[in-house]
């Protein structure tokens, strides 16, 4: 990712986080909409709790978002230590 991508994913997930309940309805009453199907997967779910849990992974994924020259630097230590 590009810094100027990060910087902009990360302004529009500022504004985004605050209506991350009703956001999180929305998610889920699309997906529903476009497969049906898909609400059997949620018929003993806590929908609420759900919506809870797809928010902090969409935030988990906002904050460990860099630009990709610092992913490869993570992905190579391990491998440099093995290595090593």
């Amino acid at each position: 990712m590009k810094p100027e991508t990060e910087r902009l994913v990360r302004e529009s997930w500022s504004q985004f986080e605050p209506i991350a309940e009703r956001s999180a309805r929305f998610f889920y009453e699309k997906l529903f909409e476009l497969d049906p199907e898909a609400q059997r997967l949620f018929a003993r779910t806590d929908m609420e709790a759900q919506g809870r849990k797809v928010m902090q992974m969409f935030a988990e994924i906002v904050r460990n978002a860099r630009p990709a020259r610092h992913a490869r630097q993570r992905s190579c230590r391990p491998r440099r230590r093995h290595v090593h």
